[in-house]
């Protein structure tokens, strides 16, 4: 009776700090683009009507009618940006640290981007986009390029250096946390994806499970699975395998890929890619190149990532999964409309 008791208590409790949340989160959901709207999108063939095929959705009056697509780029970086930093602030405290957690992938991209555009000088361009990045701070951005003769070569220790930088101590922490596992001196890409990894692994690690249906782990784990598939066979396709200290890492990802058994033969990576794909219930149909298959696994899984978050909004509502599930349909949004964005750039 009184573990019975407790639990009650703990759900009431969980409940009232999710009373200030859920309305907004609900609102929210109604304002996400429509199934309509996104083909629009898709039809637009040049700047013009792709700016105007966003009348009418919150976006308008954030995104400039201009020529540049850089300017549009930056809009649409920003306006996400603001998104997930409302997101964070209306969310619970406690369940904040899982939504930046869920970001850490993001935060080493981002973070090896800003390093290797300081490392090559580009300091115009680190000031362009100081408010566009989703983890860094545009003051941490600031600090780096008034930094202009201290960094000369690319290096872990000089990394670490850059860490110091992050205001986030969930993101300081995961990097200055995991810098005794990585080689020194080891070249950028390969600092990269070692970090790229060990944060794919954190957000599985510390994700918690949840007995109400989905689970954070049915919302994280395709976006985990397909981003560690990509990243891994790249590599592979480009190094012809692993270096030894990335066995430090262990099975990686939800699937559990074990990295240094990859090799560059392309039916070997088909075949991993059957396997992960399999394991989240689609079944692959006739030959096909590693670039097909990897195209037909962004689509299936992202809407596996996609369908899952909206579960959510249609279940239990005092859960994780709730902010979790609007913090993927706010990055799939971003990742679509950059995309259409590159495709009209590109045509």
């Amino acid at each position: 009776m009184l573990q019975r008791g407790a639990e009650v208590t703990g759900i009431m409790i969980r409940a009232y700090s999710y009373s200030w949340f859920l309305p907004k989160a609900y609102s929210w959901l109604t304002r996400l683009l429509s199934q309509d709207k996104v083909k629009e999108i898709e039809s637009a063939n040049d700047l013009k009507s792709y700016i105007n095929s966003l009348r009418g959705t919150r976006l308008s009056g954030h995104i400039p009618f201009t020529s540049d697509p850089r300017i549009i780029d930056l809009s649409i970086r920003s306006f996400y940006k603001k998104e997930i930093n409302t997101l964070l602030s209306l969310v619970p405290e406690s369940d904040a640290y899982y939504i930046k957690v869920s970001l850490l992938p993001i935060f080493v991209k981002e973070l090896f981007h800003i390093y290797r555009v300081y490392l090559n000088r580009c300091y115009q361009a680190l000031e362009f986009y100081k408010n566009a990045f989703l983890t860094i701070s545009p003051s941490a951005v600031e600090e780096l390029c008034s930094r202009k003769a201290t960094l000369k070569a690319s290096s872990t220790k000089e990394l670490m250096m850059l860490a110091q930088l992050i205001d986030d101590p969930v993101y300081r922490n995961f990097l200055l946390g995991k810098a005794d596992l990585i080689e020194e001196n080891i070249d950028l890409a390969t600092a990269e994806v070692f970090y790229y990894f060990m944060a794919l692994n954190t957000v599985v690690e510390k994700m918690p499970d949840s007995p109400f249906s989905p689970s954070p782990r049915e919302i994280v784990c395709p976006y985990i699975d397909l981003n560690l598939l990509r990243t891994a066979s790249s590599y592979v396709l480009a190094r012809g395998g692993f270096p030894e200290f990335f066995e430090k890492l262990g099975r990686t990802g939800c699937y559990g890929l074990e990295l240094l058994g990859l090799t560059p033969d392309e039916k070997a990576l088909v075949n991993i890619y059957v396997k992960v794909l399999d394991y989240y219930g689609f079944v692959v149909e006739g030959q096909k190149s590693i670039f097909e298959l990897d195209h037909e696994a962004g689509l299936k899984m992202s809407e596996k990532v996609m369908k899952a978050s909206r579960k959510a909004f249609a279940s239990y509502p005092f859960s994780l999964s709730v902010p979790l599930a609007l913090l993927h349909l706010l990055l799939g949004e971003k990742d679509f409309l950059l995309s259409q964005l590159s495709r009209i750039i590109l045509a």
